[in-house]
């Protein structure tokens, strides 16, 4: 499945790499909809990153694992 989702950010582009690049193992810390994430290997191609959800709408917790398949 892909997902995809288009916002528009106050913020300049090393800002927003900081917080969507770099610390891409820590989306929990500011997602409502995530309990808990971590990285898995080194940031980078073929790293993932496991997230636990708290459930929202008409879906329940659960546990969903993303592999990064492009870092530049």
């Amino acid at each position: 499945m892909e997902m995809r989702r288009t916002i528009e950010m106050e913020a300049s582009a090393d800002q927003a790499w900081q917080v969507l690049g770099e610390r891409f193992g820590d989306i929990a810390q500011w997602s409502s909809t995530l309990a808990t994430s971590s990285l898995q290997g080194t940031l980078g191609v073929g790293a993932t990153r496991v997230c636990q959800g708290t459930g929202f709408g008409p879906f329940p917790p659960g546990e969903v694992t993303e592999e990064l398949v492009e870092f530049d």
